[in-house]
């Protein structure tokens, strides 16, 4: 499970295991919309400033834009060699990140659905990855408790950061960058 502000902070979205999406209005703190995905779990979500979210579960991932309720578009992955563990997407909307239990994050043209770089600093699963909508660096945290972050533009690690025990399940950065 997850969950995701929208660009303006006037709305969160929740990803459930079970495979539920809910989308709450924070001022009148109501649901706009509740949809469930059959059982299929939802392990990420994300919504981009172009106010497309992301729906993740499994190998799959679902995009529907938010205003109006649109068809969703399934894209089918199969070049992580294991599920995805999280997911987001760039502050233009042009392209995504995903992360996997292969130790590995790939980013994603949207348009074309294309690989455009494979990051692979890290040993074991990726379990968080977050994209700053400021400096458009990448960070990514692992189950061994190893935080790293990246250039999204060359791939190249610019800061790791090891001294977590546990597993970072949860990364985000601050609205400043």
């Amino acid at each position: 499970s997850d969950f995701a502000f929208s660009p303006t902070d006037t709305e969160l979205a929740i990803s459930t295991y079970i495979g539920r999406e809910i989308i709450f209005d924070l001022q009148t703190q109501a649901p706009t919309l509740i949809n469930d995905s059959q059982g299929i779990p939802y392990l990420a979500i994300g919504w981009a400033n172009s106010g497309i979210y992301i729906l993740e579960s499994d190998r799959n991932i679902l995009i529907r834009g938010v205003v109006p309720i649109t068809e969703a578009m399934p894209w089918f992955y199969e070049f992580h060699n294991d599920v995805f563990t999280d997911v987001d997407i760039s502050p233009d909307g042009a392209r995504l990140v995903t992360s996997s239990n292969d130790g590995t994050a790939a980013i994603w043209a949207i348009a074309d659905k294309h690989i455009t770089l494979l990051y692979s600093d890290h040993t074991n699963s990726i379990l968080s990855v977050d994209w700053s909508s400021v400096t458009s660096n990448i960070v990514t945290g692992d189950k061994d408790g190893h935080i790293r972050i990246w250039s999204s533009a060359t791939g190249q690690t610019l800061l790791e950061l090891e001294s977590h025990t546990g597993a970072i399940s949860a990364l985000m950065w601050s609205p400043d960058g």
